[in-house]
Parts: C-alpha cells; sequence; structure tokens
C-alpha cells in the first residue's frame, strides 16, 4: 500500500485533476475463484470470490490510473465501499445504476460533490423545467431532452432539484442520466457518463494482460497482494507512458515490455518514441 500510495503520488504532480479536468469513476469487478483452494472468501454455494472497488481517475480517452481501492469479500454491495472513495469537494463522480440511491445525491449535493449517474427504470420523475436543447447530436446518439426534476414522491424521499439528460443511442436505449452539473452543456453531460466504460476497459485489461485472474497464492494476504502488485504495475506503467509522452495504451506498452523483458531497457523505449 505505501508503494501504491507513493507511485500515485508522483503520477497526481504529473498529471493533476480538478472539477474541470477529470472525473472519478467508481465501480467494482469480481475475481472468481476455486471454492476448494480459497474456503475462506466464501461467495455463493458453488464458488469463492474476492472484489475489487476501484476509484479511476479519468482525464481524457488516452489517461486514466487508479487512484484509490478497497479489496473485499466478493458478496460485499457496491454501495458500502461508495463513500471511501468521495473525499474530493468540487469533483465529478461517475458511477453506473448500482449506486443510485436518493438519499446518497441529496448528500453528495449537500456536501460539495458533484455526480453523474443512470436513473432506474421505474423512477419517480418529477419534471420542473425544460431547457432548449441547442446541439442534440452526438457521435453515438442524440440528446432527447435537458430537464431539472425532482426524484422520488409518494412515502420515498423526495430530492433535491437536480438536472436529467435523456440520450437516445445509435441502438435506440434510452440513457436517462442524472447529474447536479448545470454548468456543462447536454452534450458533455453524456460525455461524462459514456466515459464510465473506461473502468470496465481497465478491469478487462487487469483481468486479461497483469494477471489478476490466476492468483498464485491460496492465502487471503496472498492473494490481496497479488491484487495490489497488479494497481502498482499499472501505475509504474503509467509513469512511463508519461515519462514517454506517448498516446500508446497502458496494454500495448505492457505487452511489448512482455516480448522485450530480456533485451534492454532502451529497446523496449525506443519503440515509443515521443509524439510531436
Amino acid at each position: 500500500m505505501e508503494i501504491f500510495t507513493d507511485l500515485f503520488g508522483k503520477i497526481a504532480k504529473q498529471k493533476p485533476s480538478s472539477k474541470t479536468t477529470s472525473l472519478q469513476i467508481i465501480d467494482s469487478t469480481t475475481i472468481p475463484l476455486n471454492k476448494t483452494w480459497f474456503p475462506w472468501a466464501k461467495f455463493r454455494k458453488t464458488k469463492s470470490g474476492i472484489k475489487l472497488h476501484l476509484n479511476l481517475c479519468y482525464l481524457d480517452k488516452d489517461n486514466q490510473y487508479p487512484e484509490n481501492f478497497t479489496i473485499t469479500n466478493a458478496s460485499e454491495h457496491d454501495r458500502n465501499h461508495f463513500e471511501v472513495f468521495v473525499d474530493k469537494a468540487e469533483a465529478t463522480y461517475v458511477v453506473d445504476r448500482g449506486y443510485f440511491d436518493y438519499r446518497l445525491l441529496d448528500k453528495m449535493n449537500r456536501d460539495g460533490y458533484f455526480f453523474v449517474t443512470r436513473i432506474k427504470k421505474n423512477t419517480k420523475v418529477t419534471v420542473l423545467d425544460q431547457f432548449e436543447v441547442e446541439t442534440p447530436k452526438l457521435t453515438d446518439g442524440q440528446i432527447i431532452s435537458d430537464q431539472q426534476v425532482i426524484l422520488g414522491g409518494g412515502v420515498n424521499h423526495v430530492t433535491e432539484r437536480f438536472r436529467l439528460v435523456t440520450v437516445l443511442t445509435k441502438g435506440q436505449r434510452l440513457l436517462r442520466i442524472v447529474t447536479n452539473r448545470f454548468d456543462v452543456t447536454p452534450n458533455e453531460v453524456a460525455d461524462m457518463y459514456q466515459a464510465r466504460w473506461h473502468i470496465e476497459l481497465f478491469f478487462k485489461h487487469l483481468k486479461q494482460n497483469v494477471a489478476i485472474k490466476n492468483l498464485y497464492s491460496q492465502s487471503e494476504q496472498g492473494a490481496i497482494n497479488q491484487v495490489i502488485l497488479t494497481l502498482i504495475a499499472t501505475l509504474l506503467t503509467y509513469l512511463v507512458k508519461i515519462e514517454l509522452n506517448t498516446k500508446a495504451t497502458l496494454f500495448l506498452l505492457k505487452k511489448t515490455f512482455h516480448y522485450l523483458m530480456f533485451d534492454p531497457a532502451e529497446d523496449w523505449l525506443g519503440q515509443f518514441k515521443p509524439d510531436d
């Protein structure tokens, strides 16, 4: 953990994040384990598992890095660990609808945090105002409406006034995105939510390319250590990416290193000349 924190500190100095330049994307991924080999990680009747809860700092489509994390049993609910990561005033936190909770949104709003998330299909919405949509077209869809709303009602909690942007994707799916960011365009709200996809790609990279899928130790601490080591390896690779000033993905950097690991370091680094 000390190594992870030290590396993150170095990256944060070189690639600082702020409300206007970054997003905090929060999600989790489950690592399934063999029940016989990992009896301490009880999950379901037929298998064990642990869960990585992660806060990914998103600067742009070419720059993301893990900023904070927790590791729990796979049965742990994501919502229980969300507030561990919410610690930056005026930062914008992007989550999927699995974290959706009326009271949580109100609390974040009161405490000075920004959020972007999807509402559930059965969420009760009361429209207070309709904003004009000047630029409805998106690369992969269309803005249908931009509204000021309150959520909930009846015997349930009623929220503060939020913003609801409805997007029709190219696949003809309706995405209803709620946020307390009124200072950006509806297109930017849609782009913020779409950026959430990068944490899914990050989890895929960890499982397929950085050996998080097959654990070498059957002990609880050994398993946790291996997960932390994969995150450390990711931060080290990202530091190399910063030093080289390259747009190459972490996957490509790691893949090239794998093939050249027994060659001089210059042979590896030479594959990625600084961008002009």
